[in-house]
């Protein structure tokens, strides 16, 4: 399964695999690998392209985070969803 989102970055960026290879020191085969295949980088690799590209690793690579990780991200945003103000409690509104 390739990796739209790698690709679609790279192509934001006017970056070509090789250039991305050079830059983060691997072999321009590898980062086809994982544009194409979806193969996941080692850690090093995922942060180093993600910091290159200025995007967000987990944006990237969602699979790559531990559950733990998965859990704290998922609840450090929304919190609770309501469908009208008034169905807000008073403590929350306030």
């Amino acid at each position: 399964m390739a990796n739209e989102r790698l690709r679609a970055a790279l192509l934001q960026k006017g970056v070509s695999i090789a250039d991305l290879a050079e830059a983060i020191e691997v072999d321009p085969k590898t980062v086809e690998r994982w544009v194409t295949k979806g193969r996941e980088p080692y850690r090093k690799h995922r942060f180093a392209t993600a910091s290159y590209l200025g995007v967000d690793e987990a944006y990237l690579w969602p699979d790559a985070l531990s559950p733990e990780q998965v859990t704290s991200a998922s609840q450090s945003e929304i919190i609770a969803i309501y469908p009208h103000r008034w169905g807000v409690p008073r403590d929350i509104w306030g």
